[in-house]
């Protein structure tokens, strides 16, 4: 499961209704949290709680690992979700991502310009290697 989440931006929650699901909502159309980690293993699932389908949440992850994606995404109400990790997502052959739209980038993009809708990205370290891998069903 994702660990380590904070609220940079939209009053983001994060509630743990069994060991097996993280739901992270906001009451904001533009949210930003960030982890030390986020990997969705399978028979997990992460439900992001947003507004509605035009609502956006950034989720960057800041700690020194690829985020591996086997279990679940959601967005019940529809609206996109970013997952920015500069070492990498390897989105696997059990992952199901059930979301409005979804973006994995290995690149930066500053909070400023994610919350005023100008999505503009940027090479965030020097990992070259790293890469977006999907395996499974979005």
């Amino acid at each position: 499961m994702p660990s380590g989440g904070t609220s940079i931006s939209g009053g983001v929650t994060f509630t743990n209704p069994n060991p097996n699901t993280l739901n992270v909502s906001t009451g904001a159309n533009r949210s930003i949290a960030q982890y030390t980690s986020f990997s969705v293993s399978n028979g997990q699932t992460v439900n992001f709680i947003l507004p509605g389908a035009t609502a956006a949440i950034l989720n960057r992850v800041t700690g020194p690992s690829a985020s591996n994606i086997a279990g679940n995404i959601n967005t019940p109400n529809g609206g996109q979700v970013l997952l920015v990790n500069p070492n990498g997502v390897l989105i696997g052959p059990t992952a199901q991502i059930n979301v409005g739209s979804f973006m994995a980038t290995t690149m930066g993009i500053s909070n400023s310009n994610f919350l005023s809708d100008n999505w503009v990205f940027t090479q965030s370290n020097n990992n070259s290697t790293a890469q977006v891998v999907n395996n499974g069903s979005i």
